[in-house]
């Protein structure tokens, strides 16, 4: 009798301990973000990035409306119709293409290939 009177007792006093224990820790929750929110270097900050932003935004708009300018002067047609030329009449008709030498090279042909290639330009031969 004695020891079930004690764990009548142990299971009381976690049934009253447990609801107190969680409150406790609901209580000490703090939102990082809204601390940081809070403090007047954060809006200082958040209203810097924000022109540092406009400012990236202005300057890509403004580089991007010059190299639809340039693309469309007659010199930069002329220089570009001039490189389709060259590389048609070199046999480049593909993507990527090298110059390895005095072989022309299209298409990926890989990393193996490409020493090979460097190879041959520098000392006839696959590897120097």
């Amino acid at each position: 009798m004695k020891k079930v009177f004690t764990l009548v007792l142990l299971a009381a006093g976690l049934f009253v301990a447990t609801p107190k224990t969680q409150a406790q820790i609901k209580i000490g929750y703090i939102s990082l973000g809204d601390v940081i929110q809070a403090m007047p270097e954060a809006k200082k900050a958040d209203s810097s990035l924000v022109q540092y932003r406009d400012a990236l935004y202005q300057n890509a708009e403004e580089k991007r409306n010059q190299l639809e300018k340039d693309i469309a002067s007659p010199e930069v047609r002329a220089t570009l119709e001039e490189n389709f030329k060259l590389a048609e009449d070199m046999g480049m008709n593909g993507t990527p293409s090298y110059v390895i030498g005095k072989q022309v090279v299209v298409g990926a042909v890989g990393l193996d290939g490409l020493k090979e290639k460097i190879g041959i330009a520098r000392c006839g031969k696959a590897t120097c």
